[in-house]
């Protein structure tokens, strides 16, 4: 009786909506669809008209809602059951306030199974990376029982370089490996990936990796198949977000190719910077001492002109550049307008929204308004990366700070770099190299570089 009470009432108000018959009597009938499947149990058919009765209507109700609660709850879908419950919460009419105690009765349970939810995931993601561990360590260990001297060679070399290597999903999780003049590619569990079949290898970059053999170089995929043969090029850079690599041809010429090998951009100037938010740095000679630069976009024109005796490439919107007439350092916008005098003895290149600038000897930040946010305390700085940036104090050691210029990890370093995917290389005292994490948490010992020389 209950449920056919609910029922006429929810015909009955959206014949008050206001939409044309033809309007309702579609909505009507997804609805009671709606209805009818919610009570087979069939929660994704119930949804699914309900989402044709918000499209016929171009909007939804308290009604609607109601029933999106219950059914995304059956289902088990407690995000968009909780989505529906905050939409369920902008409703303040009259059928709203005859259903808002069933509804709101679903709000503790709904945060109960997502607590739940995230938790199993915590779990989940623990676990998973326990067995990556026991995995990691199984092939650890297989490598350390390698039976005779040269497999053993092998392995400890591949151990080292685990120490430092770095696996992602930019590098396809493979990482070069160099070994007795042959370079191939090992993957994170210390498996040779891509045999050591070639001169030299490079990181992979936007699913490609330069490989060189005999003076020649190729890119390969992750499973070490050819995608651009072997060709005399003079140097190769990496593949951008756009899915072109600059190479420098025999006769010393540079080109953009995109992943095909194919040319999509020839320059004819004897300096070509990398391709950096739709522009790109070139140079020539102005006299025996002094280069000039510019930039060309992706068609090759010259769209900044060449006016500047050091340039940066483009990042954050802003590129670092000194004027050639009286070498002072500022930034200049996509446009070629300057954006921050000037004024500088030295600029590097936004971060973060921070820039390193130097002035009389010392090192500070900047924002993109020019103004000064960490003072010219520093002998030396690097940019930000993951919210902290490594200085050097005058006259004294390394040390790590966050954007409010407060010391994170303290000076205790005789040279520090910035952070990279959480991490960062540093030298102790000692001149022992280890890795640190952003809390300055020891995450590979310091080891002597040359002990093993």
């Amino acid at each position: 009786m209950k449920h056919l009470v609910l029922t006429l009432f929810i015909l009955t108000s959206f014949l008050n909506i206001g939409y044309s018959q033809t309007t309702n009597d579609k909505a009507k009938a997804y609805y009671l669809e709606a209805v009818k499947a919610y009570d087979n149990n069939n929660f994704s058919r119930a949804i699914s008209n309900l989402i044709e009765v918000e499209k016929t209507l171009g909007s939804t109700n308290a009604r609607v809602l109601h029933l999106k609660v219950k059914a995304y709850y059956a289902k088990g879908d407690y995000s968009n059951a909780k989505a529906s419950l905050d939409q369920f919460s902008n409703y303040s009419d009259s059928a709203a306030e005859n259903i808002k105690s069933e509804v709101y009765s679903y709000i503790v349970k709904v945060d109960n199974k997502l607590k739940e939810q995230r938790a199993a995931i915590k779990l989940q993601h623990q676990k998973d990376s326990i067995n990556d561990v026991i995995r990691k360590e199984k092939a650890r260990q297989a490598r350390l029982a390698a039976q005779n001297k040269a497999e053993r060679e092998l392995m400890e070399a591949i151990e080292e370089k685990l120490e430092w290597a770095h696996f992602d999903d930019e590098n396809e999780y493979l990482y070069p490996f160099y070994y007795q003049s042959k370079s191939g590619y090992i993957d994170e569990y210390g498996n040779i990936a891509i045999p050591l079949n070639y001169d030299n290898t490079e990181p992979f970059s936007q699913g490609l990796a330069w490989v060189q053999k005999n003076g020649k170089y190729a890119a390969i995929n992750k499973d070490g198949e050819t995608i651009i043969p072997f060709t005399s090029y003079r140097s190769v850079n990496n593949f951008n977000e756009k899915g072109w690599a600059q190479v420098q041809l025999a006769n010393s010429k540079y080109q953009f190719i995109d992943k095909t090998g194919k040319t999509v951009l020839s320059l004819d100037y004897p300096i070509v910077g990398q391709l950096s938010e739709g522009l790109i740095m070139v140079g020539k000679p102005l006299d025996f001492a002094t280069d000039i630069y510019g930039y060309v976009d992706i068609s090759g024109k010259l769209v900044i002109p060449m006016i500047y005796s050091s340039a940066s490439k483009f990042q954050e919107g802003y590129a670092a550049v000194t004027l050639k007439e009286n070498r002072q350092a500022g930034f200049i916008n996509k446009a070629g307008e300057t954006v921050i005098p000037f004024k500088y003895d030295r600029t590097r290149n936004f971060s973060e929204g921070l820039a390193v600038v130097e002035m009389q000897k010392r090192y500070g930040f900047i924002n993109k308004e020019g103004e000064v946010v960490i003072p010219f305390n520093y002998e030396n700085a690097y940019f930000f990366a993951d919210g902290l940036a490594a200085v050097k104090k005058p006259n004294g050691w390394w040390g790590f700070i966050n954007k409010e210029g407060e010391l994170v990890i303290p000076y205790q370093y005789k040279y520090g770099a910035n952070f990279v995917s959480g991490t960062s290389i540093v030298t102790n005292l000692k001149g022992w190299t280890g890795e640190i994490d952003t809390t300055g948490r020891i995450v590979k010992p310091f080891k002597d570089p040359f002990a093993n020389n």
